[in-house]
């Protein structure tokens, strides 16, 4: 990642016309002309290895996001993306500032943001009453600075409203993950049939979600957050989609609330029947009715993949600690182990045991995935679909689905 992706390289690179929603390579539709290696979403992210916030994090996941832009495409009107975001630590600072909340709510954990495209009317009420049920105290509402000039027309006219409410802190003793998952249950809920009238892009204590249907180069134009001083983190997930089996929307923009992945699940109907068939497992009365169904069928399989994992690493049996998203990604996409001589007595324990309890969501997808406390990537058990990284002697590091995305430009890069 010590250079930039050269300008020019490839048809993908070079200014084309758009047709059906796909720019139009030398040799006509877009199809098998369009290079192998690019069919697929960008994808990556950037970290300080120490968790030290800083502006730096955020613009290079800015920057490496904008070079990913030959990832994407654009619909008939030349100007609306398949969809852009980042995923990234809630700018505390940014939001007490901006509504005058009190001092503590500047620490980490001390608030929570749940990120809701709406369309319509009647979202408040409903949040506010599955977070009730929660022990949780809606602080403040707020309707996000958005810039409709940087939208495409196709973009424009479907564009929701983009609103955050602002949360008190967990009840003590209880998982923020928990908690958060359950509120954003009770809510889809309360506005049955959830969609794209009041549809969650995050909910949690300690990231939030920027994402819309832009071109990777509108999405900072597009919410001013992104360009404010105070909006800073550790770490910043971003994601440049290609639509290929579901059309674009602003729903389907990822990241989604726990990951982003740049590929397919192909076993996608076999996972939802069995997602399906465990919901008995799911607790007892009223626990196990507020997680049903397990997934949104309606969805893409990104979105369904991040479902699951968003279950699993929220929930626990009672008296246990949710698993770590690490844990969860593991045994949802297990890697090919039962050849691999690096793996440790321990190790094949782990896929030999959950084997047997969890069916593998296969197909060619590298992921990237963060729940404000870890950051990581994953590839498909094939290989697929290739990430690379970079580290510096500072600390920081960078991981994207081909290099060139982040100038480093530093002795000892690794």
């Amino acid at each position: 990642m010590s250079r930039p992706f050269p300008a020019g390289v490839g048809d993908f690179m070079d200014p084309k016309p758009v047709r059906n929603g796909r720019r139009v390579p030398s040799g006509g539709m877009a199809g098998p002309e369009r290079p192998p290696e690019h069919s697929a979403c960008g994808i990556g992210f950037v970290a300080d290895a120490a968790g030290c916030s800083s502006r730096r994090v955020v613009e290079l996941a800015l920057e490496a996001l904008r070079r990913l832009e030959h990832r994407g495409a654009a619909s008939g009107d030349g100007a609306t993306g398949d969809g852009a975001g980042v995923l990234l630590p809630i700018p505390r600072d940014l939001l007490a500032d901006e509504l005058g909340l009190p001092a503590a709510s500047r620490r980490p954990g001390a608030i929570g943001v749940a990120t809701l495209f709406e369309r319509g009317d009647g979202i408040r009420d409903p949040m506010l009453e599955a977070c009730r049920l929660e022990g949780v105290e809606v602080l403040a509402w707020r309707t996000v600075p958005a810039d409709p000039a940087a939208l495409g027309p196709a973009a424009a006219a479907s564009a929701p409203r983009v609103v955050q409410a602002v949360l008190g802190p967990p009840p003590a003793g209880a998982n923020d993950r928990t908690v958060a998952h359950r509120i954003r249950r009770r809510f889809e809920r309360a506005v049955t049939p959830p969609g794209p009238d009041a549809y969650v892009a995050s909910l949690s204590f300690r990231t939030v979600v920027y994402k819309a249907l832009v071109r990777a180069d509108q999405l900072d134009r597009f919410y001013p957050d992104l360009r404010d001083e105070r909006c800073r983190g550790w770490f910043a997930v971003f994601h440049q989609r290609y639509s290929t089996n579901t059309s674009p929307g602003w729903e389907r923009a990822q990241p989604f609330r726990v990951l982003c992945h740049n590929g397919e699940i192909n076993t996608l109907a076999g996972n939802i029947q069995r997602m399906r068939a465990r919901e008995g497992a799911f607790g007892a009365g009223e626990d196990q009715e507020l997680l049903r169904p397990s997934v949104d069928e309606r969805g893409s399989d990104s979105s369904m993949l991040d479902e699951t994992i968003d279950l699993l690493s929220s929930q626990a049996a009672p008296g246990c600690e949710p698993r770590d998203v690490r844990h969860a990604i593991a045994m949802t996409l297990p890697r090919a182990w039962e050849g691999d001589p690096t793996l440790d007595a321990d190790e094949r324990a782990f896929f030999r045991w959950h084997e047997a309890r969890m069916e593998p969501w296969d197909g060619p997808a590298a992921l990237v995935f963060a729940d404000g406390s870890v950051v990581g990537a994953a590839l498909d058990r094939n290989g697929l679909r290739p990430l690379r990284w970079a580290g510096t002697p500072d600390g920081l590091v960078v991981c994207a689905s081909e290099t060139g995305v982040v100038d480093l430009g530093v002795a000892g890069t690794r």
